[in-house]
């Protein structure tokens, strides 16, 4: 091996390295890829939101079915990767209300996670910020009044004291 060639290899191995001390989150190269397991319907994250004191990140996957998913977002950042941070809580729309979920919004003052709902379905999934998600004990349905009145996307202000959505 020449000296071209220690050198290239050198600088690529200290190029990886460098790549790879640095945590996950704050190199945006593909580094894992993480595999949601046991959940239905579609798998792609639709809505993601977290909440007003950054410790909680939420997600659906999927439009209109999948699972919901809650992650402490310090334990992320602190992370060498996300395969290594198990979800807070999670659970799948046929356990719990309205098969149809699509946004969500998370509130660490209110301690709740709220779903949205794709088309026009009245009902929406409040989940406590703490596991397990427990039906009718501590996650219940919310449902508007009037029915006609629906959203998908929806996020708390940064006080909690309302909750925005895009219908």
């Amino acid at each position: 091996m020449g000296y071209a060639e220690i050198l290239l290899a050198t600088c690529v191995w200290c190029i990886g390295s460098d790549a790879l001390a640095k945590p996950w989150w704050s190199n945006p190269v593909l580094k894992y890829d993480e595999h949601l397991i046991g959940i239905s319907g579609v798998v792609d994250p639709h809505y993601m939101n977290k909440d007003e004191n950054d410790q909680r990140l939420a997600f659906v996957t999927g439009s209109g079915g999948g699972a919901a998913y809650l992650y402490s977002i310090p334990s992320l950042i602190a992370a060498a990767s996300s395969n290594d941070v198990a979800p807070i809580a999670q659970g799948n729309t046929s356990d719990f209300y309205g098969t149809l979920w699509k946004g969500i919004a998370v509130s660490d003052d209110l301690g709740r996670v709220l779903t949205g709902q794709t088309g026009n379905a009245p009902d929406h999934t409040s989940f406590p910020v703490t596991s397990p998600w427990t039906k009718n004990v501590n996650t219940f349905s919310v449902t508007n009044v009037p029915t006609n009145v629906y959203f998908d996307g929806c996020d708390f202000s940064h006080t909690s004291e309302y909750l925005f959505s895009d219908v």
